[in-house]
């Protein structure tokens, strides 16, 4: 495969498609493999961060740091069965008297740091092999624990009385459900809701990069120039440059002795390893005996 198709593309996603469908056109466009970072709910639009070709390799060494912003609004008064605006309803109630002032002072006493939410029944985790929503849909009761999730800021509060909408800015930690969110803050104000719109401004590390639409990207004269590096989702790794000699022991499975690095490395600890241009190889694990590759980039 030719490393020019290989790296890692910012699609701004529109409301009503899954993150699924976003993935069919850009498959064909570069024609290979293609992955994603995070879905996002079909009625969800902002940031999916796609993973072409090798690329798809890193995905999980991305992850595990990868911090989202959000801009969301709640719709109090009613629940639907997927804790969204576009499930159907199961539930209504009163919606007391709230004010903007009351609503950030319940946010700030409650749902700022580290808390313990139920992930939505209607979600794509796990239960014995099967997703959430496939025993959803076949009205299938299963155990759900709470997980523990950060909740870094919630910020731009605005409460719209006649709509019973709370509009915020919210930035949290991989992993939170912002359905969940918008439940357990309507029951901390005595009533309930669902979410009513989400729009994932960022995922970390791409704070300050641009996204693009799926029709500029399929009308670009050459797409591949919008692929961001591999590199770009990997600055939490300190790089260490290899010798090609090393390089080529590390891509045919050997574990390389520490004497043959030119800089010291901590036991345990996973490194971003580079050529003598420093340009990406891929990532490689300090053992005890030497260093070992985790994952690598083909030999061209």
């Amino acid at each position: 495969m030719n490393r020019k198709y290989c790296g890692f593309l910012l699609i701004n996603k529109e409301p009503s498609v899954s993150s699924h469908a976003v993935l069919r056109p850009i498959k064909k466009l570069f024609d290979c493999k293609i992955g994603h970072t995070g879905t996002l709910d079909p009625m969800a639009t902002g940031m999916l961060v796609c993973a072409v070709g090798e690329s798809r390799k890193f995905i999980q060494y991305a992850q595990a740091r990868a911090n989202k912003c959000y801009q969301a609004c709640i719709q109090l008064g009613c629940n639907t069965e997927t804790s969204d605006i576009t499930g159907t309803v199961i539930s209504r109630m009163p919606v007391p008297s709230l004010s903007t002032e009351y609503i950030s002072s319940i946010i700030q006493k409650k749902f700022i740091g580290d808390i313990y939410q139920k992930p939505p029944i209607y979600s794509a985790l796990k239960y014995q092999g099967k997703p959430y929503y496939y025993y959803a849909r076949r009205n299938e009761t299963i155990p759900i624990q709470p997980r523990k999730v950060s909740i870094f800021s919630i910020s731009d509060v605005n409460y719209d009385r006649q709509l019973h909408q709370i509009n915020f800015k919210v930035l949290v930690s991989a992993g939170t459900y912002i359905r969940a969110l918008a439940v357990d803050l309507a029951s901390a104000l005595d009533t309930i809701g669902c979410l009513a719109s989400l729009h994932r401004i960022y995922a970390d590390p791409w704070k300050n990069q641009p996204m693009y639409t799926l029709d500029t990207l399929v009308n670009h004269s050459q797409p591949e120039q919008l692929l961001l590096p591999i590199d770009t989702a990997l600055p939490h790794y300190q790089r260490v440059r290899l010798t090609q000699s090393v390089l080529t022991s590390l891509y045919h499975g050997q574990i390389v002795s520490i004497d043959r690095c030119p800089q010291e490395l901590v036991e345990g600890s996973i490194y971003l390893a580079t050529d003598d241009a420093d340009q990406f190889m891929g990532l490689v694990e300090r053992r005890e005996n030497g260093i070992k590759a985790l994952r690598m980039l083909r030999m061209e």
